[in-house]
């Protein structure tokens, strides 16, 4: 604050309006220009070299009005911002400052009178003079706390302030560079019309800075070169209808979620809900399930913004096939540092569009009464693997005794990509545990696996790795289990034994259904190993779901091994195939190694490129 400030409230909140409203028809005159643009520019019925030069044209001015738009949509969110930091007080710097001074002044003036007097009274004679001056003294000192309460009064304004100020001073900054950057492009456009063709400069200065604006709207570089979020604008971005938010806009998004710490996902994720409800629950109901080991707490709930979701999980698609692009052109051999750092750059890019997928799938979270975000966090462990903690309605504390919350803990953990050969060691392991945990009492050999139960009377029954085998080709139904056989026995032996003893019928189908689900599991590891696909393991501790599942997309070497076993077996199999349907790619090989034993051998060929 100094001598010239000057706030008024009133001003500022109708300036403001005036400003929102202007803003808001400039920005309806511009949707129904984008319209108007976009019903041309997919029209399909005309076709000719004039019209694909005016395409052109088109889209170039469709990039300028987004900008325009996104501009305005900014400044009207900073107007909001405005408006809310004002208060209520009129505010003046010269006022304020003078009276700080004389309060300060006469603050001290007291304080003196005060010291004065009260050495009069140590000093006086007569009784009456010490009574006098001890009142005097103390009425100062009264005065002296007065002048300090008062020079704290003002004090606090200059601080509210200040305060105001530095919450206000960086608004309308990011919109000033897009609307000069868009300013130049319209500039361009104009001028770029060669006999009366359209010949754009895609080369032109515009464009670049335009794309900047969208990414240093929202992106912080850190002197170590790490990116950060700049989360006041990615809250105004976010929060802004679905149809609102141009497509440069999802680019600098995706860009800044592909690069943020780990525990700055939470955070992220939550502003891609929308706020469904607050339920303040009644204190009966609450006192009520006390004596019942249920608690129910007062709590809101967001739901995910499916829209925006998927439009950030298209742009980050993108950036992910671009990379792939270039990994696969990149010579491990020759460039070695430059390639594995494209491999791990993919990997976290594609273990965070597993984590979208996983958090549009669960749809709904929770937290508490009011607040501004769901309770969720995401860590990332020594495995590198995320693991999201969230709140649902389900049984936490002992299997003892278990208590019943609509705020309990479920957690999803997320692995580290894997890519080929690393896939179905992975899911060898996963299903290890799986299966410990399902049947429980399992110890791991080489060979076999033993299973103790309580009708055994402890003795231990063994499988061997053939007879398992066969064991689980009968129970799942599978004769040829290609190269799974040697990680099946491990699984089979407790197959074998869980199904056999189970006391009843139910038992038994449930333990075969759980066996089954884990066979089929194992087959898509093998087939997206094979297919050198790259993979998450995704594993649930949830109210209603417990299982592992398998996030898959496309790898460094598909396309090039789905070549060879299409030309070998005489197929006809896609990428998308292999990674949405992998059950049914395995089905096809198996059926067509049964038809020609020679298939196999093909199939081994193709996939190890001999």
């Amino acid at each position: 604050m100094n001598e010239n400030s000057y706030l008024n409230p009133t001003n500022i909140q109708e300036e403001s309006n005036s400003a929102i409203s202007k803003l808001e028809k400039d920005n309806e005159a511009i949707r129904i220009a984008e319209s108007s643009l976009n019903t041309f520019f997919n029209d399909n019925e005309i076709q000719s070299e004039a019209f694909a030069s005016l395409r052109q044209q088109m889209s170039d001015y469709m990039a300028v009005l987004q900008a325009m738009r996104t501009a305005n949509n900014s400044d009207i969110a900073d107007f909001n911002i405005l408006k809310s930091s004002v208060g209520d007080e009129v505010l003046i710097g010269g006022q304020i400052l003078e009276q700080k001074t004389i309060a300060k002044r006469q603050q001290q003036e007291d304080e003196l009178n005060a010291e004065n007097f009260a050495g009069k009274s140590i000093n006086a004679f007569w009784e009456w003079e010490r009574v006098y001056y001890s009142c005097k003294a103390a009425q100062y000192w009264n005065m002296a706390e007065t002048d300090r309460q008062l020079y704290l009064l003002w004090q606090e304004k200059e601080n509210k302030y200040d305060e105001i100020e530095g919450t206000t001073n960086g608004l309308f900054t990011s919109s000033a560079a897009m609307r000069a950057a868009a300013k130049a492009g319209m500039t361009s456009i104009a001028g770029a019309f060669q006999n009366g063709v359209y010949v754009p400069d895609v080369n032109a200065t515009w464009r670049t800075e335009l794309a900047d604006c969208y990414v240093n709207r929202i992106v912080v570089v850190n002197e170590d070169g790490t990116i950060t979020a700049n989360w006041k604008e990615v809250e105004k971005i976010l929060a802004k209808p679905e149809e609102e938010i141009t497509e440069e806009e999802y680019k600098a998004l995706a860009l800044v979620y592909m690069n943020m710490a780990p525990e700055e996902l939470s955070r992220f994720l939550g502003l891609c809900m929308d706020r469904t409800k607050d339920v303040d629950i009644p204190w009966y109901s609450e006192m009520a399930g006390m004596g019942a080991n249920l608690v129910n707490e007062d709590y809101s709930e967001w739901t995910i913004n499916q829209g925006k979701v998927d439009r950030l999980l298209e742009q980050i698609s993108k950036t992910s096939n671009e990379t792939l692009g270039m990994l696969q052109v990149v010579n491990s051999k020759v460039n070695e540092q430059m390639y594995d750092m494209l491999k791990e750059q993919r990997n976290v890019i594609i273990q965070r569009m597993t984590l979208l997928k996983v958090a549009e799938e669960i749809g709904t979270f929770r937290g508490e009464y009011q607040a501004e975000l769901p309770t969720i966090s995401i860590v990332m462990g020594e495995d590198q693997g995320l693991t999201m903690t969230f709140c649902e309605y389900r049984n936490i504390g002992s299997a003892v005794s278990p208590t019943i919350s609509n705020l309990g803990e479920s957690t999803v953990n997320i692995s580290k990509t894997k890519n080929g050969d690393t896939i179905d060691r992975s899911a060898l392991e996963n299903a290890k545990l799986t299966f410990v945990g399902y049947f429980g009492g399992v110890s791991v050999a080489e060979e076999t696996l033993s299973f103790v139960t309580e009708e055994t009377t402890g003795e231990i029954i063994s499988y061997s790795s053939e007879q398992l085998a066969a064991y689980i080709a009968q129970k799942a139904g599978k004769e040829v289990l290609g190269k799974a056989v040697g990680y099946i026995p491990l699984i089979g032996d407790i197959a074998g034994f869980g199904v056999d003893m189970a006391i009843s019928q139910a038992e038994a189908e449930e333990n075969c259904q759980f066996i089954t689900g884990q066979f089929n599991g194992m087959e898509s590891a093998l087939i997206y190993s094979n297919f050198d696909c790259s993979v998450n393991f995704v594993q649930c501790d949830m109210a209603d779901d417990s299982k592992i599942t398998i996030y898959a997309q496309t790898g460094e070497n598909t396309a090039d091994i789905i070549a060879r076993v299409n030309e070998k077996l005489g197929i006809e199999i896609t990428e998308d195939e292999v990674v949405t349907s992998p059950n049914d790619v395995d089905s096809l090989i198996e059926q067509l190694e049964k038809e020609n034993p020679d298939n196999e051998d093909r199939y081994e060929e193709a996939i190890n490129n001999k």
